[in-house]
């Protein structure tokens, strides 16, 4: 038997341009829906015709709500349904009303998965909150209960496309003893797991500038730059009460080791071809030495920008230092 979801597991905030009104209506409806008035039984229903009355009233309030598609008739008629269904749990007389409950779960779970369309719908229209509310929901029901959901599967797919996001890197380091600068460019399409509400994807590592002097003096030198990739295999989101990214962390994931090299050309020693360091090394060498190689407490942005990370930080002394300046910048998947 389906059973009460209680928690702050739906709810959201829209930008205020046309529909914002009805978007907002449907975040609140959501949180009705899902979390709802307290469930615990307040009493016997005084006798079977008054319970067999309750259930009756419960299931026609349904079967409007379904009928008039509105979120907030949906929401209010899937709360009450919950209270009737845990009252009579609670009380141990759910086998006594089975024939009279069948009609009010096929309502019941028909208006749930109007309730998840409706997300669905308001996060294909450019609601990130609706969204996130959204996979909460499913996230929370019952296996048996998402077995009985027409259509959950469609509704799951589309919502992990509304919700990709795109991670943007602009990273520089630097190596003052030998003169070396890498400048990377990296953009990570990130794909949204319903299973545990986290990120994850893979991009390249693409050379924006690459400065290695002459350590020498009179000698010309070529510099190689093959890409590699960033991995993010996990990034999670912190929400606030209104399901909008407040925070984020980046905490499982490998900074790729670009090919680097230098081809030095002088008059008296000939040509020799030397590897160096490289951005990934450097990168995962500086954040290794400050014990933050997760990036953590981020800021929130002005649309389009979600959420933004900057760091400035360094590791040694003199010309051993080396050095990085890096911004991170989550946004929605266009």
């Amino acid at each position: 038997m389906a059973k009460k979801t209680v928690g702050r597991e739906a709810t959201g905030r829209t930008p205020q341009r046309k529909g914002g009104r009805r978007r907002a209506a449907l975040c609140a409806a959501l949180l009705l829906a899902f979390t709802g008035p307290p469930v615990a039984a307040q009493g016997n229903f005084g006798s079977p015709a008054v319970a067999r009355g309750a259930i009756q009233d419960v299931t026609a309030e349904l079967n409007r709500a379904l009928q008039s598609g509105n979120a907030q008739a949906l929401s209010k008629a899937i709360a009450d349904a919950q209270s009737v269904i845990a009252s009579l749990d609670t009380l141990g007389q759910l086998g006594q009303y089975q024939k009279e409950l069948a009609p009010l779960l096929a309502a019941y779970f028909g208006a749930l998965g109007q309730v998840l369309s409706l997300g669905v719908k308001s996060c294909e229209g450019g609601s990130l909150s609706d969204g996130f509310a959204t996979a909460h929901l499913m996230t929370s029901l019952s296996e048996t209960t998402k077995k009985k959901i027409n259509n959950l599967s469609t509704y799951e797919s589309k919502l992990a496309s509304c919700l990709g996001l795109t991670l943007k890197i602009d990273s520089m380091v630097k190596n003052a003893g030998l003169r070396y600068v890498a400048h990377v460019d990296i953009t990570v399409k990130l794909n949204y797991s319903l299973k545990d509400n986290t990120y994850s994807g893979t991009g390249n590592i693409q050379k924006v500038i690459q400065k290695f002097e002459d350590p020498y003096g009179g000698c010309s030198v070529k510099l190689t730059f093959t890409p590699a990739q960033f991995t993010v295999k996990r990034m999670a989101l912190s929400l606030d009460p209104n399901f909008r990214p407040k925070d984020a962390i980046l905490q499982d994931y490998t900074a790729g080791e670009t090919n680097e090299a230098a081809t030095i050309s002088c008059p008296k020693v000939g040509t020799q071809t030397i590897p160096f360091m490289n951005w990934g090394v450097v990168y995962s060498g500086i954040h290794e030495a400050h014990q933050n190689y997760s990036v953590e407490q981020w800021q929130t942005g002005s649309a389009p920008l979600l959420l933004r990370k900057h760091l400035d930080q360094s590791f040694g002394e003199g010309e051993a230092m080396l050095s990085e300046s890096t911004d991170y910048v989550l946004t929605k998947t266009r």
